[in-house]
């Protein structure tokens, strides 16, 4: 397997992980939105919560204190998860960056494999034209 051959798989299997990182930088933006959205719903759940303390008795209160709280606990998890889901996103895109700077270059190494491969068959041809013209001349000068 030559140079070229071996790049140009190199190149496919960074092109696969670029797509592969895209999904994964999608999935956490995706879940980001999820985690936002169920932060949002825990958040007026409880100002819901709290709007109906005014007129509720001792033991509504104590039960709303338990919501509250398991409220602000999940707010809380929430916050974690969009704060994972971020810092997931960017690993994803910094990992991106850094494969397509490799493909990159790959590319242009490949592409100087090529134009040396190129040049060494020229200067092959030329050298095997010199050697058929040298071998003619000398089949000339000696019937």
């Amino acid at each position: 397997m030559n140079r070229s051959t071996r790049i140009a798989r190199l190149l496919t299997l960074r092109e696969r992980t670029e797509k592969q990182a895209a999904i994964e930088e999608e999935r956490a933006a995706f879940d980001a939105a999820r985690a936002r959205r169920q932060h949002d719903r825990l958040e007026n759940a409880q100002r819901r919560s709290t709007e109906n303390r005014s007129s509720a008795s001792i033991s509504d209160l104590y039960q709303q204190d338990i919501i509250i709280e398991g409220t602000k606990n999940a707010i809380a998890a929430a916050r974690i998860a969009e704060l994972s889901t971020a810092a997931d996103a960017d690993t994803a895109r910094r990992v991106r960056e850094i494969h397509t700077r490799r493909r990159r270059s790959l590319e242009k190494a490949h592409l100087r494999i090529i134009r040396i491969e190129s040049e060494q068959r020229a200067q092959q041809h030329i050298r095997d034209i010199q050697e058929l013209s040298i071998s003619r001349h000398e089949k000339k000068d000696n019937p």
